[in-house]
């Protein structure tokens, strides 16, 4: 499972492995410290993202972060992915749905009335980490969503060109053989073949 899940990893497109560590670290920043209630005798609580008052903005944030993660391992396990829309289009809306959340809970945490006896107010470690996941997630899958516009442009404008190159690459891929040496088994060069197709089929299908 895990030579699967590595040789997946790989054949994935930069963007995609850029959105899915993103999600990582975000997911797991809410099970650390997101903010503390100490006041300035050291007396009250430290918060994880998923405890304490705005614990409800910590599980709508790891659920955004957990569903683009998902997706994209889906993927790399070869596992159907059915989606309402484009994958794009999902990684975008999660990201903005965990931004939402972060700035609802900085909003609240430093308001005024807020912990009014504490003495001075600073963002926990499971905080930085989210804002770094969201920033590395939400920024790729705009960056990926930006690509296939600037794609779907280029071929609109160029269709009868692009056509017809993608007819000659077709022909050229259906005539490549693949090289089997004496010390390559059948299995692997077909597992090499796959790989190389499932690549392509990634950077296109984003």
């Amino acid at each position: 499972m895990f030579e699967k899940f590595k040789l997946g990893f790989k054949a994935l497109s930069f963007t995609r492995k850029m959105i899915l560590i993103g999600a990582m670290i975000g997911a797991i920043s809410v099970f650390l410290p997101w903010y503390s209630d100490l006041d300035r005798f050291n007396v009250g609580d430290t918060f994880l993202g998923i405890s304490g008052p705005l614990y409800l903005a910590g599980l709508i944030t790891l659920f955004a972060f957990t569903a683009s993660g998902t997706v994209i391992v889906r993927r790399i396990l070869k596992k159907p992915v059915k989606l309402p829309s484009s994958e794009g289009n999902l990684h975008v809306a999660t990201a903005v749905l965990a931004l939402l959340m972060l700035v609802l809970t900085n909003s609240v945490y430093f308001h005024p009335k807020f912990g009014i006896s504490l003495a001075d107010k600073e963002v926990g470690f499971g905080m930085m980490m989210a804002i770094i996941g969201l920033a590395l997630m939400g920024g790729f899958a705009i960056l990926g969503r930006k690509e296939r516009v600037e794609y779907a442009n280029v071929v609109s404008i160029d269709e009868p060109i692009f056509e017809e190159k993608l007819k000659k690459m077709q022909e050229n891929r259906d005539a490549q053989k693949i090289e089997i040496s004496k010390e390559t088994t059948v299995e692997e060069a077909i597992e090499a073949h796959k790989q190389r197709v499932q690549t392509s089929t990634n950077d296109i299908n984003y």
